[in-house]
């Protein structure tokens, strides 16, 4: 026995570019809150470069804190993952 399955999913974008002319027909509170809604967002661009760049400093074998006997006990065991 065969099983079929489909996926469906709305292409809102079409969707709401389709109905845009009919908003004011519901109301001009209605079209101006889907005008703001749907206005374009500027894109976010987080460079990563810095944080590439960015080196670790080395594991501290004096440091006392949770996190530093980590640091140190990683930086032993795999000194090519801790430089990563």
């Amino acid at each position: 026995m065969w099983f079929w399955l489909a996926a469906y999913r709305l292409n809102m974008t079409r969707v709401l570019e389709l109905s845009e002319p009919a908003w004011a027909l519901i109301g001009p509170d209605f079209e101006q809150w889907m005008k703001e809604r749907c206005a374009d967002t500027p894109v976010k661009v987080v460079s990563l470069q810095d944080y590439v760049s960015a080196k670790s400093p080395p594991a501290d074998a004096d440091d006392a804190t949770l996190w530093g006997r980590v640091r140190h006990g990683l930086a032993e065991a795999d000194p090519a993952v801790f430089a990563a």
